[in-house]
């Protein structure tokens, strides 16, 4: 399940824009929807989000987590500096999430986009 929050900041500019998105996976299904919420200004759309890989270990245990990163959109959509902010448990999902989020692409805006957040959530079903 995809859900995805937006809000603008205090200062209603772009720079400040923050999205939230939880993705529930378990290899390999995914299913999708999409929530704006008042933001001023296009929001930017995610045109490539694959799943991250379920971690072999994690899956065969039934260990289930989610991780918060923080990232740039660049002025051609690509992510850029994600880094991991929160994550449930510790390291176990951190570099999966790290490397699904660094090959994301978003609809490309001429102008970076900083201070994007977002939660990926791993769940077995």
């Amino acid at each position: 399940m995809e859900e995805i929050r937006e809000s603008s900041s205090s200062a209603a500019r772009l720079l400040g824009v923050l999205a939230i998105a939880c993705f529930a996976f378990a290899a390999p299904s995914l299913a999708a929807s999409t929530e704006p919420a008042g933001i001023t200004g296009a929001i930017p759309k995610p045109i490539k989000s694959d799943p991250p890989a379920y971690p072999r270990g994690a899956l065969a245990t039934g260990i289930e987590g989610s991780v918060n990163l923080e990232f740039s959109i660049d002025p051609n959509g690509n992510v850029v500096d994600p880094r991991v902010i929160q994550a449930t448990p510790p390291g176990v999902f951190d570099a999966a999430a790290l490397d699904a989020l660094s090959k994301w692409k978003y609809q490309p805006r001429g102008t970076e986009l900083a201070n994007m957040q977002v939660k990926i959530v791993f769940k077995q079903q």
